[in-house]
Parts: C-alpha cells; sequence; structure tokens
C-alpha cells in the first residue's frame, strides 16, 4: 500500500508540475494582463487589446562556455499572411529569409525595446545571465530550462516607433522558432505561429 500511495503522489506532482515536464517545455504562452493563452495549434488566432503583452517560452542558456551550442529563440513579425504561411515545419532556416544566417536584429544592452516589423530580419531572443541577455528571466527550471518572458511594449514599423495603442495595423504575424536540437531545420515542436489581432 506504501508503494502505491508514493506513486500516487508521484503523479500527481507530475500534474501540478506542468513547466518542469520536458514535453510542456515546448509551450509557447501570450499573456495581457490577467489573461495567459497557451498556444497549442500550429497556428494561433489571438485577439489582444492594444496595451503592453508577453510572450513566454522556454529555452536553455544561451551558451555554457564549454561548447559551441547557441540557445536562442528566434521571433519574426511580419504583416505579409502569405510570407507568414512560408514558414513551414521541415523548413531550413538558411532559406528563410526572416531567419537567414545575419539576419538577426540589433538589439540594446538588455534586449529589444521595441518589437520590429521587418520581412528581412527577426529578434534573436536569449538569456545567458543578468548581464547579457534579451529576454527577462522569469524562472529557473531543475531540468536545466529557463522560463523566459519577452515583453512587447510598442512596435517598429518602416523606421517608425509606435505605442501599440497608435499601430498603424489590425494584425501582426509571428513566426518563433526555437531551435532545440540546433540543427537549422524547423522540427516538429519548434516552430509556434499566431495572428495576433487588435
Amino acid at each position: 500500500m506504501p508503494v502505491n500511495m508514493i506513486g500516487l503522489l508521484v503523479l500527481i506532482a507530475g500534474v501540478f508540475n506542468g513547466p518542469h515536464d520536458p514535453a510542456s517545455v515546448k509551450n509557447v504562452y501570450l499573456s495581457q494582463g490577467h489573461a495567459v493563452f497557451l498556444l497549442e495549434q500550429p497556428t494561433s488566432k489571438i485577439n489582444v487589446d492594444r496595451e503592453p503583452f508577453a510572450l513566454t517560452f522556454f529555452q536553455r542558456p544561451y551558451n555554457n562556455g564549454s561548447d559551441d551550442n547557441y540557445h536562442a529563440v528566434r521571433i519574426a513579425v511580419v504583416l505579409n499572411r502569405q510570407l507568414f504561411n512560408s514558414v513551414q515545419v521541415g523548413g531550413a532556416l538558411d532559406e528563410i529569409p526572416m531567419f537567414q544566417r545575419g539576419s538577426g536584429l540589433a538589439a540594446e544592452p538588455g534586449g529589444y525595446s521595441s518589437l520590429h516589423i521587418s520581412e528581412a530580419g527577426h529578434h534573436y531572443v536569449y538569456y545567458q545571465n543578468a548581464a547579457k541577455h534579451r529576454a527577462q528571466l522569469v524562472e529557473h527550471l531543475y531540468n536545466g530550462f529557463l522560463k523566459l518572458s519577452f515583453p512587447v511594449n510598442e512596435i517598429t514599423l518602416y523606421g517608425k516607433t509606435y505605442t501599440l495603442a497608435d499601430a498603424p495595423t489590425e494584425v501582426m504575424f509571428f513566426a518563433i522558432v526555437i531551435d532545440r536540437n540546433l540543427d537549422n531545420v524547423i522540427q516538429e515542436g519548434e516552430l509556434t505561429k499566431i495572428e495576433v489581432v487588435f
């Protein structure tokens, strides 16, 4: 009987420990105010207010210093639905204009102050430590992953920056690639696509 009770406790701990479950580190969330949306579908459509929101995802530290592995999250934002639809599982990153080598958008120390809408580039988001990061650290997880947040407070379009309230668009398309095995090919579970509608 004690063995069954221990098994039950382990099962309950697993259910309530979602972010620590290896499968759940593939999840991406969009949050605004008290609302949190789990982006489970290959493409999610989310209606948001014209107010700041954040993306939350899981990734390993950028580089541990002992190898050439660089763990980053690539976030591309476009207005063109056809370009958005062209990003698919199985695609090689170097064959997708907004994810090609050298297309990472420059950031300020501490990350991006604005969300850049660009058909030719992406946000290269990572967390190495408190001094070197482009995402906000939410939590260290026991399995070596980090829970990270990428806030969106304003956008930059054609070189001009707008608050979300004044953004001259009704929709933005997000393609988020987390290349977990670092093979530069989008595998199943490495791509999250979001249509954000104001």
